[in-house]
């Protein structure tokens, strides 16, 4: 009996002595993490922001420009700073404020050794009683030896803005951020004022450059870095801006804004030896002009986007053959995957011309050729992915009376089911009820749809557009024929996001909110 309880009280202290060492290693481990906890704490203390990554900094305010001194120098790599007139008071900047805010942005940047990418925005190059600073902020990015992304938004009104802009340009472009890769450059000028234009640009020094937006006019005889593989220009014209740009052998991608009277300046684009993709925006310009340069366009195997809405009172009208041989020129451009056309008013020579025709083949004894069909002719641009056609209601009034232009049947489009976006805005009666249910029915890619002024009917459509599976916005404005039972039916778009509607006596805020509340996990319109 004596050796038992011995036995057992053994057992109870090996126990006991198991539970202290145990809660002595549970409580060892306890401290170990409390202090590093309160090491990490510690670290964050006296380091608060070098985990910050990115940052966009408005400067409109002495307390903002007070900022930039106390950002990370080693953590941040990604600033935007927006430097206004006013910064420091609701009234003009004094030439000393203006100077002192310069100095301080200038500072700031030279800090920031791990900076990546740059937004500056405003005047970067301040002026003293109307004379360029010598401490332009753009005179120190030269030392941001990591910078591989700018992006420049300036003002250069009246002569004292140029000669600011085009010092400060010049010196960046003297002495360029070493790495930079990628250049983003827009001028901002008043177009109603008389101004001296901008002294030609010598970008050769920017040797890695590989990338240029220019979202501005640039000036005539620039020079531009030979090793650029992406381009945008805001406008080219013909002469010494085309020019510029045929040197550049290794360029692969081309954008532009342009006006050519003659297909041999767009035809010589095809010489570069490297270009795959080319997109154009041909908006300032007449339709006699568009009609001289439509056959380039099935010349250009690189074009992919194309962009011709004639802007202006007077060059909205065109004549039927002017419209015909732009339409031809568009139907030849099959490696088009974005089209946008603005469709003009038919001039009342059209009617004229059309009858000419008509008399000079019925006397030759030939048979007339058949109206041009403005939709089949895009259908036939198979490897379209976005699609705009504006006003297509233009050419129904036309056709009524012989012009030889015709909008056709909208569901030939149903032949483009590759598009994600398609905008038919101001169709009026040629997009009806039945033509978007055939759309509807065969265009299952459809991401964007833009039926605003046309003329939808019937609950049909309305159940087929419910259909379409990727769907994320919808535009119905000034649609008679939209009620509130047609638009509870659009409730199964379980991807919409946006909903556009007229609001009316039937489409009240009731309805639109009821929709909402219906279609779960929608956004508001």
């Amino acid at each position: 009996m004596a050796m038992q309880q011995t036995a057992a009280n053994c057992c109870m202290c090996s126990e006991r002595a198991a539970a202290i060492a145990a809660g002595a290693a549970n409580s060892a481990r306890r401290t170990k993490l409390q202090q590093q906890q309160q090491q990490q704490q510690q670290q964050q203390q006296q380091q608060p922001v070098l985990g910050l990554r990115c940052a966009k900094l408005a400067c409109n305010a002495a307390w903002a420009i007070g900022l930039l001194p106390v950002l990370p120098a080693h953590g941040l790599t990604r600033l935007e700073v927006i430097v206004r007139e006013g910064s420091r008071s609701a009234h003009a900047v004094t030439a000393a404020a203006a100077a002192s805010d310069a100095a301080a942005v200038a500072a700031a940047l030279l800090r920031l050794s791990s900076l990546q990418q740059l937004v500056l925005k405003g005047n970067p190059a301040r002026d003293t009683d109307g004379e360029p600073c010598a401490d332009s902020c753009l005179a120190v990015l030269g030392q941001l030896r990591q910078l591989t992304q700018l992006k420049l938004v300036m003002d250069a009104i009246g002569m004292a803005g140029v000669a600011r802009t085009s010092s400060a340009l010049q010196q960046l472009l003297a002495q360029p951020p070493p790495r930079l890769q990628e250049l983003h450059l827009q001028v901002l000028r008043l177009r109603d004022i008389s101004e001296e234009p901008l002294p030609p640009l010598d970008m050769s020094r920017l040797q890695q450059l590989q990338q240029l937006y220019v979202l501005s006019k640039l000036p005539e005889l620039s020079v531009l870095p030979p090793q650029l593989r992406r381009l945008q220009l805001a406008e080219c014209e013909l002469g010494q801006q085309l020019a510029a740009v045929m040197p550049l052998q290794q360029l692969t991608a081309l954008s532009f804004r342009g006006c050519f009277e003659e297909q041999q300046p767009l035809l010589r684009l095809a010489q570069l030896p490297a270009l795959q993709e080319l997109r154009l925006s041909m908006s300032r310009m007449g339709w006699k002009a568009a009609a001289a340069s439509a056959a380039a366009k099935g010349q250009l195997p690189q074009l992919c986007e194309l962009r011709l809405q004639c802007d202006g009172s007077i060059a909205q009208w065109a004549s039927a053959q002017q419209l015909a041989a732009v339409v031809a020129g568009l139907a030849a451009a099959t490696a088009l995957t974005k089209l946008a056309l603005r469709v003009p008013h038919l001039s009342l020579c059209s009617f004229a011309w059309a009858a000419q025709q008509r008399a000079a083949l019925s006397t030759e004894g030939a048979q007339p050729p058949g109206p041009l069909d403005l939709c089949a002719s895009i259908a036939g641009l198979t490897r379209l992915k976005h699609l705009e056609v504006i006003y297509l209601k233009n050419a129904k009034a036309g056709a009524g009376l012989a012009t030889g232009v015709v909008p056709g049947d909208v569901a030939a489009l149903t032949a483009l089911t590759g598009l994600t976006q398609l905008s038919l805005p101001c169709g009026g009666a040629c997009v009806n009820g039945h033509a978007v249910e055939a759309l509807a029915r065969c265009l299952k890619q459809l991401r964007h749809l833009n039926l605003d002024m046309c003329e939808l009917g019937g609950l049909e459509c309305f159940a087929a557009i419910a259909q379409l599976p990727h769907l994320l916005e919808l535009s119905l404005r000034e649609n008679p024929g939209v009620t509130r039972r047609g638009v509870m039916m659009l409730t199964r778009l379980s991807c919409l996001q946006y909903l556009h509607l007229e609001r009316n006596d039937e489409m009240t805020a009731s309805v639109v909110d009821e929709f909402w509340s219906a279609q779960r996990g929608g956004w508001h319109h």
